[in-house]
Order: structure tokens, then sequence, then C-alpha cells
């Protein structure tokens, strides 16, 4: 329900679009009073919510979003003047208490200004880098799943070529979903974007500028925000919302709808298989959302049970952060009896982790691995690789001068 405050921001973009479109709807006039009254509630809480939240992207995709949907549905608010004056106060109340409580539009404003000038947004160098990797291999990418792999290679070169600029962080995307798919699927995976585009254009337009440009307007908040961040990612409410508000789109008035016809046992076989597919997403789903929750206790517990670990390690999703989890734990405990062989084979599996995920945490673990079994050349090839990645990161700067100091490695 709250998220992290640019992915709520975004819903509530929508959810104020929504709101003028329900209100200037043709069959909003026959609806009870108390019905009327959930868009204008939706309405105030929404934009309060927006204008307290901080986020630029929520505030523009609001704002572009507004003035669409009011443009196209002008002529129908004419008709309803008093819910349109209505509508009008609570945005005026929702906004300016909005303000008040966290000055969120003038902070949003502040960070305009400073991704416009020379601030310190990061955003417009992992643009940079990220068209410089697509640059590299224009056709087909460098393939799925590889985006963490090439863009940290290729933003520690694009650091020594920039005097001064810093990453500093680990990146799982480049923040904007168009560059994503470039990186990993090239011109070909653009143009399957290209072609989704293009027929939700389409479909807009054959809806005519009074209920297309609404129609706009429900998808513009989140499809922007995909442009400079990645809420599908995170959100599972953007994905519901945004594939549902496709629906609505392709399923206008106007349509064509083709009846299928099947035999009985073919109907049969169909239900069946749905009934089936929906249990086994309920268990997948269920399932993930109790070790999501167990994990996290234990990371912050630091209490570690192997009878939980290993039940979470057969969950497809949750495979390798139980694994990680399970080596980190024995070779702890190894360190009380002096042994190295469960070392090793935590140190094995954290080299080929690290190639496709280069997490800064994953490298202080390798280095206090290394540090551990006295190798070293290795700890100070990967301690040089992490800076290399991640330059003057203080994490890695600390981890190296501890276990330099304890296990006297110099």
């Amino acid at each position: 329900m709250f998220q992290q405050p640019n992915v709520q921001a975004s819903l509530m973009a929508t959810a104020i679009a929504l709101s003028v479109y329900l209100i200037s709807s043709p069959d909003f006039r026959g609806r009870p009073v108390w019905v009327k009254s959930l868009p204008l509630i939706c309405l105030l809480l929404s934009t309060f919510t927006l204008m307290s939240s901080d986020s630029r992207v929520g505030l523009l995709g609001g704002s572009a979003a507004l003035v669409l949907i009011l443009l196209s549905r002008f002529s129908l608010l004419k008709l309803r003047r008093g819910w349109a004056l209505g509508m009008l106060v609570v945005l005026l109340a929702g906004g300016g208490s909005g303000l008040i409580i966290n000055d969120g539009a003038l902070r949003a404003y502040s960070k305009i200004e400073q991704l416009s000038g020379q601030g310190q947004d990061i955003r417009k160098d992992v643009y940079r880098i990220s068209w410089e990797i697509i640059k590299d291999k224009p056709l087909l990418g460098h393939g799925i799943g590889s985006f963490q792999q090439v863009f940290h290679e290729k933003a520690a070169e694009y650091q020594l070529k920039t005097d001064g600029f810093n990453l500093g962080l680990w990146f799982s995307h480049p923040h904007n979903e168009l560059l994503l798919w470039g990186i990993e699927g090239g011109a070909v995976g653009l143009l399957a974007f290209l072609f989704a585009i293009v027929a939700v254009l389409c479909q807009l337009i054959c809806l005519g500028w009074q209920r297309g440009g609404a129609m706009a307007a429900l998808l513009l908040p989140i499809a922007l925000h995909t442009q400079v961040e990645h809420p599908f990612y995170v959100s599972a409410y953007h994905w519901v919302m945004f594939l549902f508000l496709l629906f609505v789109v392709f399923n206008q008035s106007g349509s064509k709808v083709y009846p299928l016809r099947v035999s009985f046992a073919a109907g049969a076989l169909i239900r069946g298989l749905s009934i089936m597919l929906m249990l086994v997403v309920l268990w997948f789903c269920t399932t993930s959302l109790y070790y999501s929750n167990r994990i996290v206790h234990m990371l912050y517990s630091d209490k570690a049970k192997l009878a939980e670990l290993n039940a979470i390690q057969q969950h497809p999703y949750f495979s390798e952060v139980a694994t990680r989890l399970l080596l980190a734990h024995f070779s702890e405990a190894e360190k009380l009896s002096k042994g190295t062989s469960v070392t090793l084979e935590y140190v094995e599996w954290l080299q080929v982790y690290i190639k496709h995920v280069p997490d800064i945490g994953v490298f202080v673990d390798l280095i206090r691995a290394y540090a551990y079994l006295g190798d070293s050349v290795k700890m100070q090839a990967t301690i040089d690789r992490a800076l290399y990645l991640y330059r003057d990161h203080p994490l890695i700067l600390k981890t190296a001068k501890e276990v330099k100091e304890k296990y006297s490695l110099y």
C-alpha cells in the first residue's frame, strides 16, 4: 500500500487522472450520491500524497495526465459544472495541504534544477554509460540478464575517462526501460517495444480525442515512470494497474468480438488447466512472500536457521540467496575449528556469482574469505577489482583495512 516515494507517486498520479475520468464519464449522473463522492475522496487523498511525495516524476506525470484528461473531457465536464467545481476545490485543498505538510513540490523542483544544472544527479551519467554499451552491440544486444555485468564494466571505463566522476552505487537497472532492452536485446528488442507502442497509439487514435485522450492520460504517469526508474520490477501494483488499463484501452466499445466454440472436452481441459495454473501461481506467490519475510528477518537478526534455509533453497526464486546464506553460515562456523573446505567452496561460489552480479556486498564477503584463507594475492586482486568498479567505496576500503589488520596481510 505504501511504497518507495516515487513508486507511490506514480500510482497517485494515475489515481488523479482516474478520478477525473470517472467524474466525466457519461453514466456518472445516474449514480448514488455516496458513489459520486468516492472519486472526490480519491482525488483529495491522491493529490495530498502526490504533493507531499518529493517526487519529480510523480509531479510531472500527474500534471501532464491532469492537463491531458481535462482537455480531452472538457465538453463532458461542462455538463456537470457543480461536480467540476467540487473537483477543482478538492484538487486545491489536497495539493495545498500536501505542500504545507511536506514541501514536497518545492523539493522536487529543487531536484529538477539540480538535474538541469551541474548538480549531483547521477542518472544522466547512467544514461550516457548505457548508450555507450548499446553502441558496442547495437543489433542483438549483450543478452538477456547481462545488464549488471556489462554496465559496471563500462561504468569503470567511464570513471577513468571522466575526471572526478564516481559511480559509487551498484546498479541492477539503468533507470530507463528502453535502455535496459537496448542493452540486453539490441535493436531487435527495441523493435518489439516499438510494435507494442505503435499498437497502443493506433488504438488510442481510433478511440478519438475524447476517449483516446482520456485513456492516454491514465497510461501516462506509469509509462513516464518507466523511463526514469524501474517501477515494474519493484511494484506488483504497477504491473496489475498498467495491464488492466491496457485491457480497458483495447476493450472499448467498437472493438470486435470473435466467438470461440470448443468441444466439451476442450472446455473442461481449459478450465482444469486454468485452475491448476491458478493454484501453482498462488503457491508460488504465497511461499515467496513468506520466504522473503523470513530472509529479511534472518539478515536483520543475524540468526540463520539451517532447516529454514534448506527449505528456502528449494524455492526457484530464492535458491541463490538461500545458497549464499547457507555457505556463509557454514563458512563462519568452520572458522571455530580452523577448517577451510567449506570456505573454499564458498569462495568458488562467490567467484562464479560475482561475474554476473558484481554486488558490493559479494566483493566484501569474498575479500573476507580470502583473508581467512591467507591468500593475500587473490585478496588484493579482489580489492583492486572492487575498487576498479566502485572507486573509493567506503565499505570496500573499510573491509580491506580491517582484514589486513586482523590477519596481518599486507
